[in-house]
């Protein structure tokens, strides 16, 4: 049950005779995740509702539209607005759902369809998350007329919005350091034209929702504002209800956009990083490393490769076990990363193997950046007492990656050979150099 995945519903009030809907209540109960509330009589609905935060009420209508019209209006007149309205209903005319529809009611549901029932309150339930971030965003308004500022606030005020700037010159805003989500764009307006604001706006800020509101009510206005890059145009006076309808679905563009650009970067980075280390994987190093030596042989710039190799890992794990390998990989590779330059790249290869991408680098120059590395390395604690040292080779391009890379390799075991704890590099004339050892 914690599918539903609920993270705003928490109080349900469900009003009708319980024997009609004893499949949806079962369906709640058994999820542990609500406080469900039955009534059956309208002194008893009023009572919950003034003595609890109901989050969503449901009602069935069996009891009649009469009673439910009668009770929406009270709902409203108490001033409870914001809470979703769900009908259970079994086969009423699209006629008769449009008029339960124009007096509140959000959503309906037909009666024994427990799947999408539980489905309906997850949709609802994401939609209130949707508002409460929506009521988060940062709005500009820019107005050169200071009513009209005032009005547009009242409105956000009433509807919950705080982040609220008012610009009354449209040099205020355009030099303004603060990033919006959303603008709010007179047209008329000193020294500058409000089109020409929405459209350096645009340039700067691909994703911000700006609308233009004005009284100008030409076509050809709306059309030429709309072809600049405005979202929507309004015009004077606004309606409230529209005007934040409208205003809360473009903010709810903007946000589920958002969340698809860091799922997107989620899934580009499972793609390319390693799961414990959060590095480069091999595939990505390799395709990094093929885009750098194309660079290094176009520009006739020098490239390094080193290969580093954690000395007697597998003996570690066997003694201490694989979740402490685990650690020691994942905190080294917060060190790498600590250790390198900013051009450097860094990634696992496999397994204890790691390379680094040193642009811009002869061998004996990574030489520097390979010993800070074995510095670090070694002032690192772990329990058991454990050190850690490495095992490296440095090798610099010269026209074939492969050749790059087995020349690393070849060093890094050549230095595991001749007693570990050391990184060797190649020179030109191909002879192999121990840089320095630690102890």
């Amino acid at each position: 049950m914690d599918a539903y995945n609920i993270s705003n519903i928490k109080n349900i009030l469900i009003h009708g005779d319980e024997v009609n809907y004893q499949l949806e209540r079962e369906a709640l109960d058994c999820s542990g995740l609500f406080n469900v509330h039955s009534t059956s009589t309208s002194n008893d609905f009023y009572h919950i509702l003034e003595s609890n935060i109901i989050q969503l009420i449901i009602f069935d209508s069996k009891i009649g539209s009469d009673e439910i019209k009668k009770i929406i209006k009270e709902i409203y007149y108490k001033g409870i607005t914001k809470v979703p309205m769900v009908l259970i209903v079994d086969h009423e005319t699209i006629d008769e759902r449009y008029e339960y529809f124009n007096i509140g009611i959000t959503n309906f549901y037909e009666r024994g369809q427990v799947p999408y029932f539980v489905k309906m309150i997850q949709r609802i339930d994401k939609e209130e998350t949707y508002r409460k971030s929506f009521k988060g965003m940062s709005i500009a308004v820019l107005d050169d007329d200071k009513l009209q500022l005032r009005i547009l606030k009242d409105i956000l005020d009433r509807n919950g919005i705080v982040d609220i700037d008012l610009f009354a010159h449209p040099y205020e805003l355009l030099n303004s350091e603060t990033i919006y989500d959303i603008y709010l764009i007179d047209l008329i307006l000193p020294d500058i034209d409000g089109e020409i604001v929405m459209y350096e706006l645009r340039k700067q800020y691909e994703n911000a929702v700006i609308i233009g509101i004005s009284s100008i009510e030409k076509q050809s206005t709306i059309a030429k504002v709309l072809a600049i890059g405005a979202n929507d145009y309004l015009i004077k006076p606004v309606n409230e209800p529209v005007f934040m309808a409208k205003l809360y679905n473009y903010g709810k563009n903007l946000i589920l956009k958002k969340e698809n650009e860091m799922k997107t970067k989620v899934l580009q980075d499972l793609a390319i990083k390693d799961g414990l280390t959060t590095l480069y994987n091999h595939r990505h190093i390799q395709e990094l490393l093929e885009q750098f030596a194309k660079q290094a042989q176009r520009y006739l710039r020098p490239l390094s490769l080193m290969m580093l190799d954690i000395d007697d890992f597998k003996a570690l794990n066997d003694t201490y076990g694989h979740q402490f390998g685990d650690e020691v990989l994942a905190r080294i590779s917060k060190v790498l990363l600590k250790s390198i330059r900013e051009q450097d790249i860094v990634g696992r290869y496999g397994g204890e193997e790691f390379v680094i991408i040193l642009p811009e680098t002869t061998a004996e120059q990574g030489a520097i950046i390979g010993e800070r590395i074995q510095k670090n390395i070694s002032e690192m604690v772990f329990n058991y007492d454990v050190k850690i040292t490495f095992s490296g080779g440095i090798a610099e391009f010269e026209k074939d990656v492969e050749q790059l890379i087995f020349d690393a390799d070849h060093l890094m075991y050549s230095a595991k050979h001749t007693g570990k704890n050391r990184i060797l590099y190649l020179l030109e004339e191909k002879e192999y150099l121990e840089t320095y050892e630690t102890c």
